[in-house]
């Protein structure tokens, strides 16, 4: 398996989501329903994340580097920040 942690420049990653979180109010990363499962990320509340994965997860490298699920944009259950 490979390591996702390697060679990670956290204050890149950071400056990538404080600029995403500049043009939408709701990353993914900031919910507090978000689980991670290994290099996956999923819903606590079941909201499929990614529909064209099987499980609806999404990557966790992706929700690190601030990508957003539209399910997270228009969830009543979403608690971020």
């Amino acid at each position: 398996m490979k390591d996702i942690w390697a060679n990670l420049d956290y204050d890149e990653l950071e400056a990538v989501r404080d600029e995403k979180r500049k043009k939408s109010l709701f990353l993914t990363f900031d919910c507090y329903n978000t689980r991670a499962y290994g290099d996956r990320v999923e819903c606590a509340k079941g909201r499929r994340l990614q529909n064209n994965s099987y499980d609806g997860s999404m990557g966790l490298m992706g929700v690190l580097r601030g990508t957003t699920s539209s399910a997270c944009r228009s969830c009543q259950y979403y608690e971020g920040d």
